[in-house]
């Protein structure tokens, strides 16, 4: 399926396009914005996930790594980190635990140095999450797998390759906001299945990524 697919579904599913027929331009970049307005609101939601993305970082010893766009680590922001490894310059590999907040505070020395990273611990900051290794490699690299939030429409061609249950989500939330800005009516039964598809990929959701932990902001120093 393509987002104008997508798109042209919702619209007929609220009566503005008939069946057979294509929506307007203008039709279509409503739905556009709308759709998009909708999965900003899933990402500050923490809803939207993508498949398991594997890349590798350089580390050089630093206390931290930020992470995301224009960052230490240049790539989009993960969600979660599932599972991480410590690849030495000579190639020998270690995985280690990702720590919750809680055990990481619990660490008495956050300072010590080593070949490889024990403990890996991931604060999900915005617009960019920070990394904390411990011991903390001088050399090599880190292997990161993590989910990554989903990106917004851009082209009305591009594929939408989602998980199970999320093309359905979309395309109900996106029926029912597009009835509201229409002026159409918001039926009961409308109304349940947008309810039902997001509850579905919230289940998904929180089966893979856990409920997300909160994190608390970082003192600012006064001069």
């Amino acid at each position: 399926m393509n987002v104008q697919t997508l798109l042209t579904m919702a619209l007929r599913g609220i009566g503005v396009v008939p069946a057979e027929e294509t929506p307007s331009p203008s039709e279509l970049t409503d739905a556009m914005l709308a759709g998009n307005d909708i999965l900003a609101s899933w990402s500050a939601q923490v809803l939207p996930i993508t498949p398991l993305t594997r890349e590798i970082f350089p580390l050089t010893g630093a206390a931290s790594y930020t992470i995301g766009t224009a960052q230490d680590f240049p790539t989009e922001r993960p969600v979660k980190i599932e599972a991480a490894s410590v690849v030495a310059a000579g190639g020998a590999r270690k995985p280690m635990h990702i720590a919750t907040v809680e055990q990481w505070a619990a660490l008495a020395d956050t300072t010590a140095t080593g070949l490889f990273a024990d403990e890996l611990f991931y604060d999900g900051g915005w617009p960019s999450g920070r990394i904390w290794l411990l011991p903390r490699p001088a050399t090599g690299s880190l292997e990161l797998q993590s989910y990554k939030q989903l990106t917004q429409f851009i082209n009305l061609t591009d594929l939408i390759n989602l998980a199970p249950g999320y093309e359905r989500a979309l395309r109900w939330a996106l029926s029912f906001e597009l009835a509201l800005e229409y002026g159409r009516p918001v039926t009961p039964e409308l109304q349940q299945l947008a309810q039902d598809a997001k509850i579905s990929i919230v289940g998904l959701n929180q089966a893979i990524l856990g409920k997300p932990n909160q994190v608390e902001p970082t003192p600012v120093a006064v001069a």
